[in-house]
């Protein structure tokens, strides 16, 4: 592929890493985090060069309660911090300042939290965090609420405190326009609205994968049933001002959107895409409470189900695909300032590789992009086999694939 360079392949060579699930530079390295069932894994690299790639922890992190992906990274108060999620033993946090341990070749870390907020796989899975007002906030997926946690304590690496966490949306269940389907705390975001004010945006929704994968592991009508009931329940946008919650859109911004899967800001506006068994959408906000639909059925192309990724990157909105049939695509703004579908071009080829017509029926190896990052000048994308995980088998495992800056196609 002219303008894309693969720097991993074959999930770092364990296929069973079947996503390259979240991306984050830190102190000089970007660190890759995997998806895998037999313990998720992490990786960082210097240079972020093909053969590069050094892992630095152990599998799943920790062996008595081990975690199987790495959902997302940020940097706080100069430390890096991890969520995972283990749906046996519960969603955890985990902490390193980079130092490298004086007894092995991994990194040294600390457990932040307790096993679920200490609630156990009642709240197995973390998908989002973010800073806000000088606090850490976590979005999570839970058996009765979508909850979202603060911490509270030290961020000193010494004297991290597990029970440092506050459930700060619990008052959602009193809430008239709560929905008690929507189980699941999305992509966090801060945005600054026109009056100048600072909130914190959260998408709620359903998450469809558990049950996705329980039907392909034991196929029954019930569970099949369920899985359609999903497509009934619409994803919704909240925010929070520090004390009070509001939810800003209509249901499903209005359409049949399910899933409220990524967000980033961009020239003063706030964009979401979705997930939609029509195509996935995207809508955009100036206020960050009327909203613009952008992008319209996956592009014209229904496969593109979901918007999984979003990234900034040469002041343009990158936009990364799940598309199980004709394999992940990658869209790049025109501007910085997109309304409609004519304002984006495809800058990869299908699921990443030149494809023959004779193919074009098989699913796809690589048929997501789940997460994106600039390091170094050059964009980083991060691959899945979502299909090889909702039926349990290792697959081609996740990829890394990465383009400059002074791309011809990005110029």
């Amino acid at each position: 592929m002219k303008n894309w360079e693969c720097v991993v392949k074959k999930g770092f060579g364990d296929k069973n890493n079947v996503y390259a699930w979240s991306i984050k530079k830190y102190k000089g390295y970007l660190y890759i985090g995997t998806l895998n069932n037999k313990g998720c894994q992490l990786y960082r690299s210097k240079t972020g060069d093909l053969g590069s790639w050094k892992k630095i922890g152990i599998n799943g992190f920790d062996k008595n309660a081990i975690s199987a992906g790495i959902r997302n990274m940020m940097v706080y108060k100069d430390l890096l911090w991890v969520v995972t999620g283990s749906w046996n033993h519960g969603a955890q946090v985990w902490v390193t300042n980079g130092e490298m341990s004086e007894k092995n070749e991994i990194l040294k870390w600390k457990k932040a939290n307790e096993n679920g907020f200490g609630e156990g796989k009642k709240v197995p899975t973390i998908r989002s965090i973010c800073v806000f007002k000088d606090k850490l906030y976590i979005g999570t997926r839970s058996t009765d609420c979508p909850r979202i946690y603060r911490y509270d304590g030290e961020t000193d690496f010494n004297k991290i405190d597990q029970t440092k966490w506050k459930y700060i949306n619990k008052n959602w269940k009193k809430h008239p326009e709560f929905d008690p389907y929507l189980l699941l705390a999305g992509h966090l975001i801060v945005f600054r609205s026109a009056n100048g004010k600072e909130y914190l945006y959260a998408g709620i929704y359903i998450d469809a994968i558990p049950l996705i994968y329980q039907f392909f592991e034991k196929p029954s009508f019930k569970k099949l049933a369920n899985i359609i009931r999903l497509y009934f329940l619409k994803c919704e946008i909240w925010r929070f001002d520090g004390k009070n919650w509001r939810k800003v859109n209509k249901k499903g911004f209005g359409t049949t959107n399910v899933m409220a899967l990524s967000a980033r800001i961009l020239n003063n506006s706030i964009y979401y895409g979705t997930h939609n068994i029509l195509g996935g959408e995207i809508w955009k906000s100036e206020d960050g409470i009327n909203w613009k639909q952008v992008v319209k059925r996956g592009f014209f192309n229904p496969f593109n189900c979901g918007f999984w990724g979003m990234q900034i990157f040469k002041e343009r909105l990158i936009i990364g695909t799940q598309n199980p049939l004709h394999g992940c695509q990658i869209w790049a703004s025109t501007s910085n300032n997109p309304n409609s579908n004519k304002d984006f071009i495809q800058i990869n080829q299908n699921g990443m590789i030149k494809r023959k017509f004779s193919n074009l029926f098989r699913l796809r190896k690589q048929d997501g992009v789940q997460e994106l990052e600039s390091f170094k000048g050059n964009l980083y994308v991060g691959t899945a086999s979502w299909v090889s995980y909702a039926f349990k088998k290792a697959g081609a495992g996740c990829e890394v694939w990465r383009i400059s800056q002074n791309s011809e196609i990005l110029k």
